[in-house]
């Protein structure tokens, strides 16, 4: 179990870190339209 919430919460890191990346991107389309 502990190893799995640990695989858990690095998915969660990579999943909110893709979150954030796309947002910056849509933003910076935004910006240049």
């Amino acid at each position: 179990i502990f190893n799995g919430e640990i695989i858990d919460r690095e998915a969660l890191k990579q999943n909110v870190l893709q979150k954030i990346i796309m947002r910056d991107h849509v933003i910076e389309i935004k910006e240049i339209v």
